[in-house]
């Protein structure tokens, strides 16, 4: 369906970003994790993140666990490596996310764009402002893009033939894992979050 194809064209748009783990939590329902592992994900033994992106947020690390309010319990973790770790990867083998100059883009395009010409600042006046304070006397701080934000927004897209290729890949892959659990229902009793998972292991060809 559309979700699928929406699924395979985010993941083709964050591999050319050099994203190579993808992690989410399933709403624990019975279709979401049936939907989510058909298309790669799965809980980890062994976490596919680095060690410094395994910290929570509340210990001022940038894991945020999401919560299941009718459980009043921390939903799952599942992560899908996407694409090769870059740290495996030479400096010089390493992927690098499609340019564009602005001559190439649209008026509306090219507005959308000016982000990158670090022109933009974000100021403590007006973040007082907004919560309904005066800010009198608070001094702009400039804003500076960071790397990844450098890169032309408009091309933080994929349509056409890749878009098709990915999505085709993702329902062989769906494909695959459902014609195993078929082989051999009575190994997999979960159903595909267990083939996902044992994929995701390496114990499956």
């Amino acid at each position: 369906g559309f979700g699928t194809f929406l699924i395979a064209g985010l993941e083709e748009v964050l591999r050319r970003e050099s994203v190579d783990v993808v992690v989410l939590y399933p709403a624990w329902n019975g279709r979401a994790p049936t939907f989510w592992s058909s298309i790669g994900f799965s809980a980890c033994k062994a976490s596919l993140l680095p060690k410094e992106e395994l910290v929570p947020y509340e210990q001022g690390g940038p894991l945020l666990p999401e919560f299941e309010a009718s459980r009043n319990a921390p939903l799952p973790r599942w992560e899908k490596r996407i694409a090769v770790a870059p740290s495996s990867l030479g400096a010089s083998r390493q992927p690098k996310p499609q340019q564009a100059s602005l001559q190439q883009l649209s008026l509306e395009e090219q507005r959308r764009t000016r982000l990158r010409s670090g022109k933009n600042y974000v100021s403590s006046k007006t973040a007082a402002k907004g919560k309904g304070s005066s800010g009198s006397g608070a001094s702009p701080r400039s804003f500076k893009p960071q790397p990844h934000r450098e890169f032309l927004a408009a091309m933080s897209r994929v349509t056409g033939g890749p878009l098709l290729e990915a999505a085709e890949k993702l329902l062989a892959y769906r494909a695959d894992l459902k014609a195993e659990l078929a082989r051999a229902p009575l190994q997999f009793p979960g159903g595909l979050p267990e083939v996902a998972a044992a994929r995701s292991a390496g114990l499956l060809p």
